[in-house]
């Protein structure tokens, strides 16, 4: 039972998931009747600053995911101090549930599903969202056959607390992970694709492509080796299938298909093929005539898409496909379709590994054992979207019949709602002709409707100007934005601002990457890396030294070869601008190391958090080191960029 009745509209109800982030309660809404899950943060979670910050901004971006194969966030809310978010409430069971219960599913099983988690990856992808741990565990599988993704952007909006999204970092399962994340690098839609591949190639042969003692054996093995070839372990799969699946496989993400669309196509024309050559097979026999018997060719075969709803064109492979015989027209049979059963065994609940699902019922009991149980899987996720066409986003108050005494002060409650309308495309219409007036009226609107979205469309269309982007620099400084006025406003005075800026924040990623490859121990560190990281570890207290050390480095590194890589050549220029920009730079005594770390924590907040949130901190170490000895050199380094940022912001 929960520790609270009540949570903002909703009356909470039994304990449903646990998760390292908070825990998952059923809940209804007190006033509408709405049933849903609802997830309240965990406190050491919630009373981050950097994940308050960036939780808004997330939910934001989770809104925009509408379709039909993404779990919908219905609200977020705060009450007394309780972050807390409500998803829809899905039946059904997860795929790794039924993969562990059919141990491995048929390919054109398998196809379906894929072609529907491509749908939703397209969606998010054409907005820039990525999922960065999908699996089986995060898809669910309804009754009839649709797939569903959960944790949609938890990841993100949970990683950042730590960083773990940025590269440097590793983040995900290990069994579907893709190579560049377990290296540390940069998340891409490419990403998400080789964990579709790492999907299917589960769901295909009932284990994921690579298998370890413990992570680091996975890891190793993902880094180092090739899955075992689908057509070693299934010999009767289609080639086509095989082909594609290696190719989501591939450790370079380059070399695999370029978006999810694309491969959705493929999976489209793949079934296509497929089942007309299935239909051929089946209907091998001639009638007595001489002709081809086609009548029992699926009616629908053209039809069945599930490219962006529904369960898929072959079916669920957890149902019975009864077999129906072929009749010529004489009457006379002349072929029998195949009949394809696949019957699951009935399983017990489980939660999955974030204590989000959980709580599998059996409905069907006693005089009719035959049945299948159907699970109640509550889904627990903050992303993911599903509305119809007229679907809006809407902003509601709390209802005071919902919090009762509660103190309104600190709540509050934001709703997505599904607005419904009075009109539509089913709508009986009065048969009476609109007057003419009323014809001219509609014209004359439907121009100005014209004129305004086309002049909207300029507006909007138009790039915005260098101090607009400049000051989108200062609030919130972004490397792609830095090299968008770099490369628009050459001429402008505050380029060699920017260009330092840029310059800097690429030399901290750098750092970081080297810092977490160095730490992970996943791939040996070369020569060039090692030595670079060395020379830069003291560049704030002893910034001469460092810039002694990298022209050392230089002298062994710098060549004018063609054949140096390009990592290598990036560590080359960033070593040059270091060196010009450390022999000018006044060294930070160090007095204690706990200053010198301080001032590195502000170089952080340069070039992640935005300009209010900088201000904030640098007056937070003021009035907090103000009166210590050993901080006097962060303080003073506080002073002088608090300083800065208030020129800066000085028209």
């Amino acid at each position: 039972m929960a520790p609270f009745e009540t949570l903002g509209p909703y009356r909470i109800g039994e304990l449903i998931g646990r998760g390292g982030m908070g825990n998952v309660y059923a809940a209804k809404h007190m006033k509408t009747g709405e049933t849903v899950a609802v997830k309240v943060i965990a406190s050491h979670v919630a009373d981050e600053p950097k994940f308050r910050r960036r939780f808004d901004k997330e939910v934001r971006a989770l809104r925009m995911l509408r379709h039909p194969g993404i779990v919908r966030l219905v609200g977020v809310g705060e009450e007394s101090g309780k972050l807390f978010y409500s998803m829809e409430l899905i039946s059904g069971e997860t795929l790794q549930a039924r993969i562990r219960r059919e141990k491995k599913l048929d390919w054109r099983s398998v196809i379906d599903i894929a072609i529907q988690i491509c749908a939703a990856l397209k969606h998010a992808h054409d907005i820039g969202v990525t999922h960065r741990d999908l699996k089986p565990a995060n898809l669910l599988v309804t009754p009839d056959g649709a797939v569903k993704l959960v944790d949609f952007g938890i990841p993100n909006l949970f990683g950042d607390m730590t960083d773990q999204t940025a590269p440097g970092s590793v983040l995900g399962t290990p069994d579907y992970m893709a190579p560049e994340q377990a290296r540390g690098e940069g998340v891409t839609l490419r990403t998400d694709l080789y964990a579709l591949g790492s999907v299917m190639y589960s769901m295909l042969t009932g284990r994921p492509p690579f298998k370890g003692k413990n992570a680091n054996q996975v890891v190793q093995k993902l880094l180092n080796e090739r899955p075992i070839p689908l057509d070693m372990l299934e010999t009767d799969m289609p080639e086509s299938l095989v082909e594609l699946v290696d190719q989501l496989l591939e450790k370079v993400p380059s070399d695999r298909p370029p978006s999810a669309l694309v491969v959705m196509n493929r999976l489209k024309s793949m079934r296509a093929g497929l089942m007309r050559e299935q239909t051929l097979v089946d209907d091998g026999p001639e009638t007595a005539n001489g002709t081809t018997n086609i009548s029992s060719v699926p009616q629908d075969l053209h039809e069945r898409d599930t490219s962006e709803s529904g369960s898929g064109g072959f079916g669920n492979s957890d149902s019975t496909a009864i077999s129906q015989p072929s009749v010529s027209p004489s009457g006379k049979t002349v072929a029998k379709a195949k009949t394809v059963v696949s019957r699951g065994r009935r399983s017990s609940g489980h939660a999955d590994d974030t204590g989000l699902v959980s709580g599998i019922a059996n409905r069907d009991s006693g005089s009719n054992p035959s049945r299948k149980a159907v699970q109640d899987v509550t889904v627990a996720s903050a992303m993911g979207n599903t509305s119809d066409d007229h679907t809006s986003d809407s902003i509601s108050g709390i209802e005071d019949a919902a919090y009762g005494n509660a103190s309104r002060s600190n709540t509050h409650f934001e709703t997505v709602s599904d607005d419904a309308t009075d009109t539509g495309f089913f709508r009986e219409h009065t048969s009476h002709r609109p007057s003419h007036i009323v014809g001219v009226l509609t014209m004359i609107a439907m121009a100005s409707v014209l004129i305004g979205g086309g002049y909207l469309f300029y507006v909007a269309s138009m790039p915005p100007s260098a101090d607009q982007v400049y000051e989108q620099l200062n609030n919130d400084f972004d490397a792609s934005l830095a090299q968008t006025f770099m490369r628009r406003f050459p001429g402008d005075s505050r380029f060699d601002d920017v260009q330092e800026r840029w310059m800097e924040s690429r030399v901290l990623a750098t750092l970081k990457r080297l810092r977490a490859k160095s730490k992970l121990g996943l791939t040996p560190m070369d020569p060039a890396e090692e030595s670079f990281l060395l020379a830069l570890e003291d560049r704030q207290t002893e910034p001469a030294e460092s810039a002694k050390k990298l022209a050392a480095w230089l002298n062994v590194f710098d060549s004018d070869k063609d054949e140096v890589d390009s990592e290598l050549l990036e560590l080359v220029e960033l070593a040059r601008h270091q060196q010009a920009h450390l022999a000018n730079q006044t060294p930070v005594s160090k007095v204690d190391d706990r200053a010198a770390e301080l001032i590195r924590d502000m170089d952080q907040w340069a070039n992640q958090a935005d300009r209010e949130t900088i201000v904030r901190k640098l007056n937070g170490v003021i009035v907090t080191f103000g009166q210590q000895e050993w901080a006097s050199p962060a303080v003073q380094e506080a002073k002088e960029r608090l300083q800065e940022l208030q020129s800066a912001a000085k028209p």
